[in-house]
């Protein structure tokens, strides 16, 4: 079998005319078998199936030849070479279209193709120091790359600004999604946007959007605040690790309440137009069991209203240190890779840029303002005057977990910062 290998350094889109040029000269040359690679050949960490595959191939005896337009397609750092022999070992020719000689049983062709190598990989690192170079210099003068820009913002050439007539536009999308607790497909459909799921997921990680650019915070004006953003990963993180499903209508528990027994969802029915919570897992020995909403309703707030003094006394005693100690940890670890740096170490820039941007993120909340809320859920009749958006709201930021029993009266109500609520006694 005779097999092609072809590859450019990245996935842009300027580059497909020089791949599929490529593979047109290697189908030409008599290659039955073509494999296509878009990846850099140069750096040590960067993995290529496709040149895996081509080693595995000619492991396994089934190629007669190999053909390339050129060395400098097979590799950059070298590791050609020993391909190179096993393909001399095993009887197999290699063979580049641009008449490059191949043949390490001759002396000739084994100096010119070391001298090659050499060549190609001196040549990647001397461009890989002037794009280094380049940046730093266009960082000394101000101005910085930061890639594509988000919906909202603009490059003029030098930095990112806000866009004259979309910033309001993307403020007003988030706000949209703010309204619907970030379910994106809803809010897709609702206001009929122009979006993909994944293309508005993509936008609402953007750093940009809080201000951060090339990890320097406060870069640009921020469309959102980190509270915002806080809230909405919390959100976002929340129903991936619940798998909720998107549904036309939220309610109050939607996708809050739990099976005990088969560790499921439950949803939503209603019966005599009232609506209830059951199990709606066929395998589940609770199957079709459940219990009325307004019961759960009655439970929440008197688990809420019972934990909120206790909860109060807590955080006013106990000031959690993780977030300062992996904060003191981080800058440890950059102090001495900076240290490291100086003596004259390379290839740190990668590590250093990582923690420098974990050190401007401002650590989330430990936990829920109880404090702040004791005096509200101790006045009777507030919580029970609550709407139901009201509700949920409350439900998200301090109760960790509803669980059902298989109590047609109550269920089990864990709340946040680890106390568990004493409403142990049915609700009728």
């Amino acid at each position: 079998m005779r097999v092609g290998y072809a590859r450019v350094s990245t996935d842009k889109a300027e580059q497909d005319i020089s791949i599929d040029a490529q593979v047109q000269q290697l189908i030409a040359a008599g290659c039955s078998k073509v494999i296509r690679e878009r990846g850099t050949a140069y750096r040590e960490d960067a993995r290529r199936p496709g040149w895996e595959e081509l080693q595995a191939l000619v492991a396994s005896g089934k190629v007669q030849e190999v053909l390339a337009i050129s060395q400098s397609r097979l590799s950059r750092r070298g590791d050609e070479l020993p391909f190179l022999r096993m393909c001399a070992r095993r009887g197999v020719v290699v063979r580049f279209l641009d008449g490059t000689p191949s043949d390490l049983t001759d002396p000739a062709g084994r100096l010119l193709t070391g001298v090659l190598s050499t060549v190609n990989e001196v040549d990647s690192m001397i461009k890989s120091i002037n794009v280094r170079n380049g940046i730093r210099r266009r960082k000394a003068e101000g101005h910085y790359a930061c890639g594509r820009v988000p919906f909202g913002y603009l490059y003029d050439g030098s930095r990112v600004v806000p866009h004259p007539t979309e910033f309001k536009s993307a403020r007003k999308l988030w706000d949209q999604l703010a309204a619907n607790e970030f379910m994106l497909g809803r809010t897709i459909r609702q206001h009929r946007l122009d979006w993909s799921i994944p293309g508005i997921g993509k936008w609402l990680n953007n750093p940009i959007l809080r201000g951060v650019v090339n990890n320097t915070p406060n870069a640009v004006q921020a469309l959102v605040s980190w509270d915002e953003w806080h809230q909405a990963r919390k959100l976002l993180d929340s129903r991936k690790a619940i798998k909720v499903r998107s549904r036309s209508t939220t309610r109050l528990f939607s996708g809050l309440i739990g099976c005990s027994n088969c560790n499921k969802r439950m949803h939503y029915i209603f019966a005599a137009q009232r609506p209830r919570l059951r199990c709606s897992n066929q395998c589940c020995n609770w199957y079709g069991r459940g219990l009325a909403e307004w019961k759960i309703r009655a439970q929440v707030i008197e688990a809420l209203r019972s934990a909120a003094d206790q909860m109060a006394q807590n955080a006013a005693v106990s000031i959690p240190q993780s977030a300062s100690d992996q904060t003191q940890q981080y800058q440890q670890q950059l102090e001495q890779l900076l240290a490291l740096q100086a003596q004259g170490v390379s290839g740190l820039e990668k590590s250093i840029e990582q923690l420098e941007s974990l050190l401007i993120i401002p650590p989330l909340p430990s936990g829920p303002d109880w404090q702040s809320f004791t005096e509200l859920f101790s006045i009777d009749g507030v919580l029970d005057a609550a709407t139901d958006e009201e509700l949920r709201v409350l439900c998200l930021e301090y109760i960790a977990e509803i669980a059902y029993i298989g109590d047609p009266n109550r269920v089990d109500i864990r709340i946040c910062q680890g106390a568990s609520s004493d409403a142990s006694q049915g609700i009728t």
